[in-house]
């Protein structure tokens, strides 16, 4: 029988060759749950009518009850004229760590509470926990632990973080309507250009405390295929919104959609707006200083690293919002390269072998 550190890079071998994208994560659902059969857990598939799966070991005594959460999902590359999805946020390396940790707990059991193995579709596309969560198969959990492997600029192979501290995201789609007209007599129109190009100069006037690392950014704008000498009657825009906090997240979103109506009213065009949101990381500083405790005893004291923020976001913030349970999340040092989600992305494999210990070291603080 292969040892832990064995098995871990086994599992890794497995995944690694069959990246798919959210929603889509057919074959490494298959592949988890027969995992998962072996040792005897009880098995939620088809998760929300997803490919999520959620493994549960059940002490029967009281106390707290810990989520273990793990995402699947590849991402999607234009290779030789055709799309591949490839590993290359490392998700195979968390769905490997966590079935590890499943595969060595389950022998000797939690002494309290419940345990979940949370396996998440959809992180890249923000959705996948949001889908879990529906199931409503979470609602009793108190606590949920996170894990990511971190590029060699931010973590070392060999260090560990004991939180990662994800901005809130938002996306903003704006669809701009005006009134065509010949470019000639633009006065019997309604130009949504115009408009656009307003609200990227009222985007400067927003003001916040600049202590609080915040961007806002147009990263689409699309009039269609409409005549070079007609003023367009449509408009598509996007707006990417990061901010490191719910709160001043919530500011900035009232002062760009005032900002939006009113470029809208003053160019005479219509404006439709639809907002999605990622919360930004709320975590607990009991669950730090557990995470703390386990990185030291694995990784040592030269190991253990200062908390990382990032601009970055994740949906498995939802978890926390949603359901109101204490969150950590470990930036787990891996020396990726060149940098997470560059298409040839590699790490030190070693870290796997990390990642069981801390989370084993995590579940057994809680739990035991």
């Amino acid at each position: 029988m292969e040892n832990r550190n064995e098995y871990v890079h086994t599992v890794y071998d497995a995944l690694h060759q069959i990246p798919e994208p959210g929603y889509k994560e057919f074959k490494t659902s298959e592949f988890i749950e027969s995992e998962l059969k072996k040792w005897g857990y009880k098995i939620h598939r088809n998760v929300a009518n997803s490919t999520g799966i959620i493994a549960v070991l059940d002490s029967n005594r009281e106390g707290p009850f810990v989520g273990i959460r793990a995402d699947m999902d590849a991402l999607p590359y234009q290779m030789d004229g055709r799309i591949e999805y490839r590993h290359t946020c490392g998700h195979d390396a968390h769905s490997s760590i966590a079935l590890a940790v499943a595969r060595s707990i389950y022998s000797s059991g939690v002494a309290r509470g419940k345990l979940y193995f949370i396996f998440q579709p959809a992180e890249e596309l923000l959705t996948g926990a949001k889908t879990v969560i529906s199931s409503g198969l979470l609602n009793d959990m108190t606590h949920i632990i996170g894990m990511h492997i971190r590029p060699y600029q931010e973590c070392l192979f060999g260090q560990a973080a004991p939180a990662l501290w994800h901005s809130a995201l938002a996306r903003l789609n704006i669809k701009l309507t005006g009134i065509t007209a010949h470019a000639g007599r633009a006065h019997l129109g309604a130009n949504p250009i115009e408009t656009a190009i307003l609200i990227a100069n009222a985007i400067n006037t927003i003001k916040i405390n600049p202590q609080v690392s915040s961007s806002i950014n147009i990263t689409r704008v699309n009039t269609g295929d409409n005549a070079e000498n007609s003023l367009p009657e449509e408009l598509n825009m996007c707006i990417d919104v990061r901010c490191a906090d719910n709160t001043t997240m919530r500011t900035l979103l009232e002062e760009l959609n005032l900002r939006v109506e009113s470029c809208a009213k003053i160019t005479r065009t219509k404006a439709a707006c639809t907002v999605s949101c990622c919360p930004a990381a709320e975590y607990s500083s009991d669950m730090i200083d557990a995470a703390s405790r386990a990185i030291e005893k694995v990784l040592g004291a030269d190991g253990l690293v200062e908390e990382i923020h990032t601009v970055g976001a994740e949906d498995f913030h939802y978890y926390t919002k949603e359901i109101g349970c204490k969150a950590a999340y470990v930036a787990l040092g891996a020396n990726a390269k060149p940098g997470l989600h560059h298409k040839e992305m590699v790490f030190e494999r070693k870290a796997l072998d990390n990642g069981v210990d801390i989370f084993l070291e995590i579940i057994n603080t809680i739990l035991n």
